[in-house]
């Protein structure tokens, strides 16, 4: 299995300008975006010294843990309306019991209620349309992170247990 690598432009200083105020911000914007297991020690990091532990462990041969032994998911999701698809959320939050899941193009409307049993973290700033949110599980402690920015963000700083 091959690790998913990022690759990233840089641009000068020069080219990148702040938005002007009659520019309209990008329409969507993600701050943590994996559906990865978190697991102290993956295949991406220490290559065959975490395959080697984990078929010790009795995990599955391409590194990743046995499900017991998974830590937590984050789980992203390009929803296209959180009250259309609020059903499939929900099914899939009861399956995979994520620690979180970010949420794109959600457009959350007035008074929209997070799934039992997680909290929701709407954009900053954002008068209207709700592009992205955070649902965080109850439990797991996070406290939020406000980006003064023009951009369309949910971000927080999660407490893992390792």
């Amino acid at each position: 299995m091959e690790c998913p690598t990022s690759s990233s432009k840089s641009q000068s200083p020069s080219k990148s300008r702040p938005p002007s105020p009659a520019q309209k911000p990008p329409r969507s914007s993600a701050f943590l975006l994996t559906s990865l297991p978190l697991h102290p020690r993956g295949p991406c990091d220490g290559g065959g010294e975490a395959t080697q532990e984990n078929q010790r462990l009795g995990g599955p041969a391409e590194g990743w843990p046995a499900k017991q032994q998974i830590m937590d998911t984050v789980v992203q999701w390009n929803i296209r309306g959180l009250r259309s698809n609020f059903e499939e959320l929900r099914l899939l939050l009861n399956r995979l019991q994520s620690a979180v899941v970010v949420l794109q193009k959600c457009r959350l409307g007035e008074g929209q209620s997070p799934p039992r049993g997680y909290t929701l973290l709407p954009p900053q700033g954002v008068s209207s349309g709700g592009e992205v949110a955070l649902l965080i599980r109850n439990g797991t402690r996070f406290s939020e992170i406000v980006l003064n920015t023009g951009l369309h963000v949910a971000a927080a700083t999660l407490a893992w247990k390792i």
